[in-house]
């Protein structure tokens, strides 16, 4: 009887101790999105900017942003969407370069190119004047305002003019005027300019006078 009495107490103690109730096992927590705590910023590939996504926990390259970004080091090539063409300098042609954006002289392409206006030296054999005329200001006689020569002249003829400045420099355009007497005329009439001094055919068979700047010197000639 004393032992079935101990038994029981022991018992007793057992159950209100938990001791006979079975434990439970501590659990982790599962993750199932593993970028759901990972920052991906942008990030520079050379002087290019490139966003980035994660993946599996880890940060990829995912898309460009800017191939030419200021963060990344790259300065913007000003003279990228600039095309610098040729141009005429006086006479001659030439090439321009983009620099920061701004089209500058670069190289000389060619000397007397003849879309900048440039003749070949014309060749011609030469005729003498008939006679000179010297024109001078009426208010200052000691100014001359024009030379004059006389020649006869044939429309079959073609004539080329050349005017040499007498000095360094001349400050007048060389422009050439001409009137013309037929026979049996006994005055000069008309003042003409002449456009195309490389090539000229006289209107009539008669004399002419040309006039010309004294700043310089003038020679005609037949043109072959």
């Amino acid at each position: 009887m004393k032992n079935i009495i101990i038994s029981g107490i022991l018992i007793t103690i057992l159950f209100s101790s938990g001791c006979l109730v079975p434990s439970k096992t501590t659990q982790q927590p599962i993750i199932t999105n593993p970028c759901e705590n990972v920052t991906c910023p942008d990030k520079c590939i050379g002087n290019e900017l490139w966003s980035q996504v994660c993946v599996n926990g880890g940060c990829k390259d995912f898309k460009r942003i800017d191939e030419c970004a200021e963060y990344c080091g790259c300065k913007e090539d000003l003279c990228k969407a600039i095309s610098c063409n040729y141009k005429c300098i006086g006479n001659d042609l030439w090439s321009y370069k983009c620099v920061d954006g701004i089209c500058i002289q670069d190289q000389l392409v060619e000397e007397c190119n003849n879309e900048c206006g440039c003749k070949p030296e014309l060749v011609i054999r030469e005729i003498q004047p008939s006679e000179s005329w010297i024109f001078n200001d009426p208010k200052d006689t000691s100014k001359v305002v024009a030379f004059g020569n006389i020649y006869l002249l044939y429309t079959s003829d073609k004539i080329g003019v050349i005017l040499t400045c007498r000095s360094d420099k001349c400050l007048d355009y060389p422009t050439v005027y001409y009137g013309y007497k037929r026979q049996g005329e006994r005055e000069f009439h008309e003042y003409i300019q002449i456009e195309d001094l490389s090539y000229w055919r006289p209107p009539f068979d008669a004399f002419y006078v040309l006039y010309f700047s004294p700043e310089y010197y003038m020679k005609i000639g037949y043109v072959d």
